[in-house]
């Protein structure tokens, strides 16, 4: 990985992680006043301001699912691959119960607009799920 992209990917995470707090304390802790949100994406630079409300957005939709913190992680991935990558993974992880949830999860967030998870079945995200759940059962 390039510095710059090292740099770019640390200025990501810090953005993130701040938004995130500031949206933890409007929805979950009621203050009431978006003000800190708005003000805070506008602080940031130009080029940033559409992922960020993005970002808004998919914490709107994905509040009420268990295991918000990873769903907000596959939806700030750089690539559909590697989203299907830490998805499986995580899946893999888990035990049947854990499962069961993860999956509800994903056929609502598949059946919003958001695109945390696509639609479409013919996507690189599902392309590559369904290469690793196939090279997983030849591993058994």
């Amino acid at each position: 990985m390039h510095d710059l992209d090292v740099d770019e990917s640390g200025k990501r995470m810090a953005q993130n992680r701040i938004l995130d707090a500031e949206l933890d304390d409007y929805y979950r802790n009621n203050t009431g006043d978006f003000t800190p949100i708005r003000e805070f994406i506008r602080s940031q630079p130009y080029e940033d301001g559409e992922r960020l409300l993005r970002r808004v957005d998919h914490y709107v939709q994905t509040m009420n699912l268990p295991y918000q913190d990873m769903w907000m992680m596959l939806s700030s991935a750089r690539s559909e691959k590697t989203k299907a990558e830490v998805y499986h993974q995580w899946w893999s992880d888990s035990g049947p119960e854990k499962r069961r949830e993860i999956e509800k999860g994903l056929t609502i967030l598949m059946d919003s607009d958001t695109g945390i998870i696509p639609k479409d079945l013919n996507s690189q995200f599902w392309e590559r799920y369904y290469q690793l759940r196939i090279e997983e059962r030849r591993n058994r």
